[in-house]
């Protein structure tokens, strides 16, 4: 309940009901009822993310720092996105890596996010130079773009895989039923 009354709901982010409730008490708030829910309730949670998931949260990373948005917050920021559970968990741990005073190449080092190993080159060069925004952006380019080659690779492969193997069945087919019909005319 606020100070004039309506009833508020709402979600915090806390390690115990005292401490949301504390939290709620700094913010002029009364809490009537605090009930812990699991993070790893989103529809999301037990996902694996996908390579496609992993490279929108990269561009998204990236805009903001392109647009400004400072290290510390852009890795806040997408340790609160809606992502999968091990997506959510690595932007978590590179949050605190960053919060413990580790540079950002540091961070994504230990995050645990698969990613192409340049990228961490890249973070690293781009920290350097003071240009971490457009290194990361062709780094994640690049990525992008060997993620669409793979993909286009397996399609490629997905037609002759077919002709090969329902050549093989028949084949199979003939040698099974049909030339044992004809054995017996050849004696």
């Amino acid at each position: 309940v606020n100070n004039h009354g309506t009833i508020v709901s709402g979600e915090l982010e806390a390690t115990s009901a005292s401490e949301a409730t504390r939290a709620l008490r700094v913010r002029n708030l009364i809490a009537t009822q605090v009930q812990a829910v699991d993070r790893d309730l989103r529809p999301s949670a037990g996902k694996k993310a996908s390579r496609q998931e992993l490279l929108v949260s990269l561009h998204e990373m990236v805009t903001l720092l392109e647009s400004g948005v400072s290290i510390g917050e852009t890795i806040e920021s997408q340790s609160h996105a809606n992502y999968p559970a091990d997506l959510s968990r690595s932007y978590n741990l590179m949050a605190t890596e960053i919060r413990k005073g580790n540079s950002f190449a540091n961070a994504l080092r230990k995050s645990g996010l698969k990613l192409p190993i340049y990228l961490y080159y890249l973070a690293e060069a781009g920290e350097m130079t003071g240009n971490l925004a457009q290194s990361l952006r062709e780094g994640v380019q690049q990525f992008e773009y060997e993620h669409q080659l793979a993909q286009e690779f397996r399609t490629a492969l997905t037609y002759p895989s077919v002709l090969v193997a329902t050549g093989i069945a028949a084949v199979i087919l003939i040698f099974v039923f049909v030339v044992p019909k004809f054995l017996p005319m050849l004696d």
